[in-house]
């Protein structure tokens, strides 16, 4: 599963969005709609406003 989330973060920086956005198993935890929290594998946040959630199955 590494594999997908290097490849999303490579194709979410050709984007021109700098990799301190990109956050990647670190408390990646959001506020989720059925339970209180949901973790993600990438989040990406630029300007205090989530760009991005992305979860690899």
């Amino acid at each position: 599963m590494d594999g997908f989330i290097d490849l999303f973060t490579e194709l979410i920086t050709r984007t021109r969005i700098s990799k301190q956005c990109i956050f990647r198993k670190k408390a990646v935890e959001l506020p989720g709609f059925f339970r209180p929290t949901k973790e993600w594998d990438i989040l990406v946040v630029s300007n205090h406003t989530l760009i991005a959630a992305i979860e690899a199955k």
